[in-house]
């Protein structure tokens, strides 16, 4: 529902209860009319009914009226750096905008992020040409396309060129000097790629990574930003050095100049590092607590996530966010390195000992690979390119739709108690208490969020416009936690419209960021439209004052 048909609603409710002698306080009745089909408004229920607890006292302010809003339970709620994520990855070649879009269109209206995994060679084919400097190349037409329907932005770059089609680093870094090594692709082709502690890839790659950033730290375009990339295909194994692949103390050096090079260059979205034990948890416990990095995982679902990744993901969820990326899926055969009799390679987990090859079948892979996402509390998890989209929702729809209800955070105002009638100047009380049903967390500890989601305190005029908004600096989404207890606030403040009259109490999340500090996150509360994102609770009368009370 509109905000502003809402609070249309609410002026018509308020009119009905003062004529049946009701009061202000009827605003918040939520009978349903006679004889009529319509919505009561606010589509709020009594918190009186829900079940007492010691604390009910909090939200008891006298001439206060307490609310309970409808949560919405099931359906998509996007929010920044949460939810199903689509992939373009060219470890094979590069999607066309367009037919990436054709195929794909069906599929975005389950996710949250489009995620492009490119080659530093396709982004940068010539030095210092940036193919999203050109609004009509077909990078920036796929970008376009996520953006046009709702979607974030994710992006991880390739270097190495191993299990790539082509080659991954520019050629004129070859071509300046860079040492590096050659691959063997299906016993036909030497794919070169440069050693990761090279100076010359390093300043080059510096170049790039800043021209990058200046682009894409954009929070209101992009949500994460993988933010290491070295190894075979960028998730940490297999690095190689000319100091030699076992030289610890140079692979430290190399962990340290990659992830600072990333943590200087964005300021303002979260970087993210495939915590693979080939990085070593040292090394990954520095680049978490000292450049701020959240986690990813490239290997749900499989063998390969085994004791040491559950352990790593035990150590910090709820404290980092963490990105889940199922292991297996269906690979082109012509691309990737496969050995050709091995196995089918477009069904690798058919090779994975702990499955059965004959019993088990991908919904069994996608099952483990959601029960595993949600163990690790991921706020992210791949439906990925359109073959991968398409069995998931053909084999798996009640996975896709139990991670869109349960996955990531989902959050939602459990009560709000507030004045139906208060006056100008003076200070009014208002409670209200938090909760997030979601498995996942609000990563508003990141260190580039900063802490910039807060709750917000609002009144509406009858347009809908807000007239005057408070923030409650000790609300914090990233503290909700599903098993925990809705999270109670109260806040005081001074009434300060511009005039007396009816207006409308109104709770959300804001962006304290921003200059004109915006509402800012979905709420699950239903009867909600989210271009709106305030919930409207009630009513309420602001009569001139003669004399204002003390703060």
């Amino acid at each position: 529902m509109k905000l502003a048909t809402r609070i249309l609603w609410l002026a018509v409710a308020a009119m009905v209860a003062v004529a049946c002698g009701g009061g202000a306080v009827a605003d918040n009745d939520t009978t349903k009319p006679d004889d009529k089909n319509e919505k009561p408004t606010p589509a709020v229920k009594d918190a009186y009914k829900l079940p007492p607890t010691s604390s009910d006292t909090q939200f008891k302010i006298a001439g206060n009226v307490m609310v309970a809003p409808d949560v919405k339970e099931e359906g998509l709620v996007r929010n920044p750096a949460m939810g199903w994520v689509l992939y373009d990855d060219a470890n094979d070649p590069v999607a066309n905008a367009s037919e990436y879009w054709m195929e794909m269109d069906k599929y975005a209206q389950y996710a949250s992020i489009l995620y492009v995994r490119w080659r530093w060679s396709d982004l940068e084919p010539v030095e210092g040409e940036y193919v999203w400097k050109d609004k009509s190349s077909n990078f920036s037409r796929l970008i376009k396309g996520a953006l046009d329907r709702g979607l974030k932005l994710a992006f991880r770059i390739y270097y190495d060129s191993n299990g790539n089609c082509k080659q991954s680093t520019p050629e004129y870094v070859l071509e300046a000097g860079a040492e590096g090594f050659r691959t063997e692709v299906n016993g036909t082709e030497n794919r070169w790629s440069p050693y990761a502690d090279d100076k010359i890839f390093q300043e080059k790659l510096a170049t790039f990574i800043k021209a990058f950033a200046e682009e894409f730290d954009d929070p209101a375009r992009v949500d994460y930003i993988d933010a290491f990339n070295l190894g075979w295909w960028g998730e940490g194994h297999n690095i190689n050095l000319k100091a030699g692949n076992d030289n610890e103390e140079a692979k430290t050096e190399v962990v340290k100049w990659i992830t600072t090079l990333y943590g200087e260059a964005f300021k303002r979205v979260p970087l993210v590092i495939n915590y693979h034990n080939a990085i070593g948890e040292q090394n990954l416990d520095w680049v978490v607590e000292n450049q701020g990095y959240e986690l990813r995982h490239d290997a749900f679902g499989s063998k390969y996530y085994a004791d040491f990744e559950r352990g790593y993901a035990n150590k910090y969820k709820t404290r980092r966010m963490i990105v889940a990326e199922s292991c297996y899926w269906f690979v082109n055969t012509d691309y990737g390195g496969a050995q050709s009799g091995e196995y089918d390679f477009t069904e690798q987990w058919r090779s994975d000992e702990t499955y059965n090859p004959r019993a088990n079948s991908w919904r069994d892979v996608y099952k483990r690979t959601y029960s595993e996402a949600l163990e690790a509390r991921a706020n992210m998890l791949d439906m990925r390119e359109r073959r991968e989209a398409e069995s998931w929702i053909r084999q798996a729809f009640d996975v896709v739709e139990d991670f869109i209800n349960n996955g990531g955070y989902r959050l939602s105002p459990v009560a709000v108690s507030f004045p139906a009638i208060v006056k100008r100047g003076n200070v009014c009380k208002v409670a209200h208490s938090w909760q997030n049903s979601g498995y996942g967390v609000c990563p508003n500890f990141d260190k580039r969020w900063g802490g910039k989601y807060k709750v917000a305190v609002a009144l509406l005029n009858a347009k809908g416009e807000v007239v005057q908004k408070v923030v409650d600096q000790t609300a914090d989404p990233a503290t909700w936690l599903r098993e925990n207890d809705a999270a109670k606030y109260n806040l005081s403040f001074k009434v300060d419209c511009p005039t007396a009259g009816r207006y409308y109490w109104a709770v959300g999340i804001v962006d304290t960021s921003l200059e004109e500090v915006p509402v800012a996150l979905n709420l699950a509360v239903e009867d909600v439209d989210f271009e709106d994102k305030w919930v409207v609770t009630g009513g309420v009368v602001v009569e001139y004052a003669a004399v204002a009370t003390p703060v």
